[in-house]
């Protein structure tokens, strides 16, 4: 990015940091991850990963967007991410969307 003083620059960097640092990926290699369910799933077909640790803020109305315009597959698999974990719960909300640790067995 050019332009601006540096500390505007240093101001955007720092946003853009943190607008990165979550969601998380929560699936492991072989494409399974544990559901907010409980369960063991594996990662919807047509997609590479499965995320959580979702903030809860309206992350669709900025945070989603941003990142789609940077990676358009990442944003992909977070909206369906937050689908998958939706539908885990029983309800169209991200509550009990938070990363859990991959299955070990």
């Amino acid at each position: 990015m050019g332009g601006g003083t540096d500390t505007e620059r240093t101001t955007f960097y720092t946003a853009l940091y943190h607008s990165l640092l979550h969601p998380n990926v929560i699936s492991d290699a072989d494409r399974r991850y544990t559901g907010s369910d409980g369960k063991v799933h594996k990662v919807s077909r047509g997609h590479q990963a499965q995320y959580g640790t979702f903030s809860g803020w309206d992350i669709y109305r900025s945070q989603v967007q941003l990142l789609t315009l940077l990676s358009p597959r990442t944003g992909s698999d977070i909206a369906q991410s937050l689908y998958e974990l939706a539908q885990q719960n029983g309800e169209s909300g991200t509550a009990g969307c938070t990363a859990r640790t991959a299955p070990t067995s």
